[in-house]
């Protein structure tokens, strides 16, 4: 979804101001992920995968879904990530950092059509409210849409509405694509850095 517009020109590292001020372009940020979990440790008191249990993950019976706080942590049927060689053949490209919330997440294929049924049918609190507002598109300050609700593109393919994400981190490519409107959802997990989960999906 990050490719629908023209990448805003970020500032150098270690800048002192803002990009561009609040509301007058869209940037997508992984950092701002990172932030949420965060703001539930410094709020709930717990890391993310241990609120996500309760909160999330269980409510909705996604019992192989996890976050990964702890990258040398055993996974139970772990698929690991490859990255292919030149000259033919694969090398290991599983991640280590111990980041979450803007990755640091296992799953299946199963449970990621558990969180699309949610979509559909919520089961969390917050009722369709939640649901309701994720989906909504940002705003920038000239009224044009941003295309981007709280998470979650929304946009259009083929003339339907489309709620969709897509991930990649070394050697791991996803996308999970739903048609609210026809209670239809599509998700793909790849373990080849090259898989275009995106164009597999469509």
């Amino acid at each position: 979804l990050r490719g629908r517009r023209a990448p805003v020109e970020l500032g150098p590292a270690r800048q002192e101001g803002l990009s561009f001020e609040p509301g007058e372009k869209y940037a997508y940020s992984n950092s701002a992920y990172f932030l949420i979990s965060q703001i539930v440790k410094a709020v709930d008191g717990r890391n993310l995968n241990e609120y996500a249990q309760e909160h999330l993950f269980g409510p909705l019976g996604m019992t192989d879904s996890r976050f990964q706080h702890n990258h040398r942590y055993l996974v139970p049927r772990k698929a690991h990530g490859y990255a292919p060689l030149e000259e033919g053949g694969y090398l290991l490209a599983d991640s280590t950092l111990d980041v979450v919330g803007s990755g640091g997440m296992y799953t299946t294929v199963l449970d990621l059509t558990k969180w699309a049924r949610n979509f559909r049918d919520n089961q969390l609190d917050g009722g369709t409210d939640t649901i309701a507002e994720m989906q909504a598109s940002g705003e920038l300050n000239s009224g044009e849409k941003t295309d981007y609700g709280l998470g979650i593109g929304v946009t259009t393919y083929r003339g339907l509405p489309l709620r969709a994400h897509g991930g990649a981190l070394e050697g791991y490519r996803t996308f999970l694509m739903m048609f609210p409107e026809q209670a239809f959802s599509v998700a793909i997990l790849c373990n080849d850095r090259e898989a275009n989960t995106r164009e597999l999906a469509n």
